[in-house]
């Protein structure tokens, strides 16, 4: 397990070094100030493309002065919230100054709102199925990292995944087990192996014998698709999890 262990360090910049290919389109859901997005922009070279999604003004200035110092013609930053439904929703601003605003998301973070470091805001929202189609986008990899709304972006993106099945990452609350986690899990089991970036576990086990309380990254693998597999240096344990 020491190669997830290793690779959980920064897991979304290895997410993409391990699956992001010369000429991918990535869809980098939760973009915040740009750190993933020029990640992937450089390996996905001039042929490619990232779609960077971030609804809070600030981080999206902080976004777009990063694509404009690094001189990456292949992103596009789209400052809209991505969820279930189009239209206009509610959108909570982690204000802590120290952190960006990285806790931002479409549900209100009970601890935030308790400390009072929680703005309430209106977005405009999309959906994955409905951009993708109106822009002819067919995503190689999808990164979401939305503070807990990770089913509602899942939910508007049940199209582009049970055709396309992009290799995805996302961010997993596990406090949020039973507000819906549960059932994004097993929508995704029958086309997905799910692992935990931490430590290779495989999440279908895990989760229904043990729980826990912190944020941990699943790498949904499609099942059955050539050429798409574990990292090469990670190995079958004995009990079939990824070591």
């Amino acid at each position: 397990m020491s190669y997830f262990r290793d690779l959980a360090v920064d897991a979304t910049e290895n997410f993409f070094r391990n699956f992001v290919r010369s000429g991918d389109t990535v869809l980098d859901v939760g973009a915040n100030i740009g750190q993933s997005a020029l990640v992937a922009a450089g390996l996905a070279g001039p042929t490619g493309r990232v779609i960077s999604y971030e609804p809070n003004p600030a981080s999206f200035a902080g976004l777009t002065a990063a694509i404009q110092t690094s001189g990456f013609q292949n992103i596009t930053a789209v400052p809209l919230a991505v969820s279930n439904r189009p239209g206009t929703v509610d959108f909570f601003i982690d204000t802590r100054e120290e952190y960006t605003s990285v806790a931002s998301s479409l549900r209100p973070l009970d601890d935030l709102v308790a400390a009072g470091k929680s703005r309430k805001t209106t977005v405009n929202c999309i959906t994955l199925d409905d951009y993708c189609l109106e822009y002819q986008i067919s995503p190689n990899v999808i990164k979401i990292d939305v503070e807990s709304a990770e089913p509602l972006v899942v939910e508007g993106a049940r199209h582009i995944i049970e055709t396309v099945a992009p290799v995805m990452l996302f961010e997993f609350w596990e406090t949020w087990w039973n507000l819906g986690v549960r059932e994004l899990f097993e929508y995704l089991a029958p086309m997905y192996r799910l692992i935990r970036m931490q430590d290779g576990l495989d999440v279908e086990r895990f989760y229904y014998q043990d729980s826990g309380t912190v944020a941990v990254d699943i790498l949904c693998l499609p099942r059955g698709r050539t050429g798409i597999e574990v990292p090469s240096g990670a190995s079958a344990g004995p009990e079939g999890d990824v070591s």
